[in-house]
């Protein structure tokens, strides 16, 4: 079994493309680059075409296409949205009154109100400022059970 040294690199991906050409088996190919039968197995389902074959320039782009995939809540990277659900929630509504308002507003689900939970809940650890508790109903930095 191969070592695990992380993501592929593209001379790794170009070399399963060769190997792949010649015949060889997800096996052959990940003794020949020291990494596990499984990782080989999964990249080449993953990046295959739709004639089958491999393409490493392809699977490399795929790769830091999700790399590059934005993480984090909705509320932390769309502004406006955000600053919409802090003004309710400074009005007193309720994260579940916020997101059922804004979802009848536009028709279709805009948000969740577990999503305003999170988004307060991970502001409150990042900025250890337990101010944010007062945007929720209660006032509580924790849910309780009803």
């Amino acid at each position: 079994m191969g070592q695990s040294r992380g993501q592929l690199s593209h001379e790794e991906r170009r070399r399963i493309a060769g190997l792949q050409s010649e015949g060889c088996s997800a096996r052959q190919i990940a003794a020949a680059l020291a990494r596990s039968p499984s990782t080989i197995a999964a990249e080449l389902k993953r990046n295959a075409g739709a004639d089958g074959r491999y393409d490493a320039d392809e699977a490399q782009a795929q790769a830091q296409r999700r790399a590059r995939r934005r993480r984090g809540s909705r509320l932390e990277h769309d502004d406006a949205l955000r600053e919409r659900v802090l003004g309710m929630l400074a009005r007193g509504l309720s994260p579940e009154q916020v997101a059922g308002r804004l979802n009848r507003e536009a028709g279709r689900t805009v948000i969740s109100y577990e999503t305003i939970y999170r988004f307060i809940d991970d502001q409150m650890a990042r900025t250890k400022d337990d101010s944010w508790a007062r945007l929720l109903p209660r006032g509580r930095t924790r849910r309780q059970r009803r």
